[in-house]
């Protein structure tokens, strides 16, 4: 600054010169501190809790939520954030309902917070806390709702095995009744062997008497019947069964694909409401599909479907799972068993 003759007489150059550096370094430091006060009013009209802290732990920035909640589940203000952590993780096991790897789920009796701490660039650390009251209220209804669900499934399936054993009770006592007359017919039979006139005639009847005893022998074991009452304990639920082909002729295989179906139906009513069962037969090959809702792509093999997996592999063939759209079972490969 130079004011002509009068900077002879008058040094003004060095004072100004001075003054306007101490006005500048204080704009330039008022500018940021206006900028941190607008920060810190932002932060403070925010619901959530959050606070910024440095490496080593001291905390920079902390808006009144996290003060109030700092105060609220400690009673005391923090100033390191390491400390304030720690703190929040020593009490854990009293108010903590669920805890992560840098995550802490914190229920009282009118609400719920989420804690969270994550690792910035720099080293810097930040916390927030967020008032998750309505979120965790309708995520417990949903795991109760699932419960009564998974009760309710329990119960369907228990109902289903009671409804396919009385069918194979009444299937027992239609074999009783016919051991019954069939055992009346033989012994009348041989009465007649024993009071025939001749011989001949009683040699003609030891051929029907053969057969009587085969007829019960594979009454009592009829993949077929098993079959229909299958079909006829699901209808009796509401779901219809709808059959296309024929059971495998070896009865070994035909028992196995019985009881294949068996379990296969009894998960897809229980587990994803269905009401329609297809099912494909053939020598070498069974197709199940249902109309319920499937499964999520990462599902996990229940005891149902473990027992499926154990018989496929007794008949030498590979199993197939499409769980959506709805849940289908393709058995292919059955390798032929010995004749029975």
């Amino acid at each position: 600054l130079a004011l002509g003759a009068l900077s002879n007489h008058f040094p003004w150059s060095t004072p100004m010169a001075a003054l306007l550096l101490i006005v500048r370094w204080r704009f330039l430091w008022q500018r940021p501190r206006a900028e941190r006060e607008r920060i810190r009013e932002g932060l403070d009209t925010l619901p959530e809790g959050i606070l910024f802290a440095h490496g080593d732990g001291r905390i920079v920035l902390a808006n009144l939520s996290m003060l109030d909640f700092m105060e609220g589940i400690a009673g005391v203000q923090f100033r390191n954030a390491e400390a304030f952590w720690q703190c929040l993780e020593a009490i854990a096991g009293e108010r903590v309902s669920a805890k992560a790897s840098r995550t802490l789920i914190f229920r009282f009796r009118h609400s719920a917070w989420l804690l969270r701490r994550k690792a910035m660039k720099g080293g810097c650390i930040e916390i927030t806390a967020s008032n998750v009251t309505e979120l965790d209220a309708v995520t417990r209804e949903l795991e109760a709702k699932n419960a009564v669900l998974a009760e309710q499934a329990d119960e369907t399936k228990r109902l289903l095995q009671s409804a396919v054993e009385q069918e194979r009770l009444k299937t027992l006592e239609k074999v009783r009744v016919r051991v019954h007359d069939i055992m009346g017919s033989r012994i009348s039979m041989l009465q007649r062997l024993l009071t025939a006139p001749e011989p001949l005639e009683a040699a003609k009847l030891v051929p029907t008497v053969d057969m009587v005893l085969e007829e019960i022998w594979l009454e009592e074991e009829s993949p077929q019947e098993l079959l229909e009452d299958l079909v006829r304990a699901y209808e009796a639920f509401g779901v219809k069964v709808q059959l296309t082909g024929q059971l495998p002729a070896q009865r070994t295989t035909a028992l196995a694909f019985v009881e294949i179906l068996r379990e296969a139906a009894t998960n897809g009513i229980c587990h994803g409401h269905a009401d329609t069962v297809e099912v494909t037969m053939s020598e070498t090959g069974l197709r199940i599909a249902d109309n319920g809702c499937g499964a999520p792509p990462d599902f996990h093999p229940g005891s149902g479907l473990s027992a499926i997996i154990r018989r496929v592999k007794l008949l030498g063939a590979h199993m197939t799972i499409s769980p959506q759209p709805s849940f289908t079972l393709t058995i292919e490969g059955v390798c032929p068993a010995p004749k029975d």
